[in-house]
């Protein structure tokens, strides 16, 4: 379901007139309702790591002769995952005190992260790491190319489609509606039943949801983090 036909069913729950294109959504309304997609989306898939939000990536690491450590720009969009920057099928661990690699006080098998930079311990040969990590691109084209929302009337969100109706379309119709809309519960009955489904699909298989979406705020919570 793209993001039209989003806006298409959020409009029939609503009970509010359909529109022929997307360039016709202009009316204070349709912008509110196209914000609040991308905030339920966004807002949904921020909750955990789930396995939608998994990406790869290879890095270069280029050979570096004179200073200790070697700096590579960061061109992921997301958060590495624990033990998840692999070069030779070794696993490196994270390196918090950034000015170690400065005096050359890390081994290989540690890299860092400045603003929007790795840093590794210099090498004399050019490295190819594997980068394994959640991604902060919630939606793609609908040639699958990640982006970070939805924004023309085919993009589509990174949520699996047998789940957008669930999520996105009875999460916006409860975010928007009036606390006494008679249609709030059964709403915020199937963006639950959306949600565990999600979960369900997590490679973390502890991870327990809970939520609560209301008019003006969307806050679903892993109770045992405190998020």
């Amino acid at each position: 379901m793209n993001y039209f036909q989003i806006v298409q069913r959020v409009l029939t729950e609503l009970r509010r007139p359909p529109v022929a294109d997307f360039v016709l959504l202009v009316t204070p309304d349709h912008r509110e309702i196209l914000k609040t997609i991308n905030t339920v989306n966004r807002t949904t898939l921020n909750q955990a790591e789930f396995s939608v939000r998994d990406r790869v990536s290879t890095l270069s690491i280029p050979l570096e002769l004179t200073d200790p450590y070697t700096v590579v720009a960061k061109t992921i969009k997301g958060e590495v995952k624990e033990r998840g920057l692999i070069i030779a099928k070794q696993s490196l661990t994270f390196q918090p005190e950034i000015f170690n690699f400065y005096t050359d006080n890390v081994d290989a098998g540690e890299y860092g992260m400045l603003d929007q930079s790795f840093y590794f311990k210099s090498s004399t040969a050019i490295r190819s790491a594997t980068v394994l990590y959640s991604t902060i691109n919630f939606a793609k084209t609908v040639g699958g190319v990640d982006q970070t929302e939805l924004t023309i009337a085919t993009d589509l969100s990174i949520i699996p489609d047998n789940l957008v109706d669930l999520l996105l379309v009875y999460g916006t119709c409860a975010t928007l509606a009036d606390a006494d809309d008679g249609r709030l519960a059964f709403w915020n009955q199937q963006y639950a039943v959306g949600l565990k489904m999600l979960s369900e699909l997590n490679k973390i298989q502890d991870v327990e949801l809970s939520f609560s979406v209301s008019r003006k705020n969307l806050d679903i919570r892993r109770p045992l983090t405190g998020i």
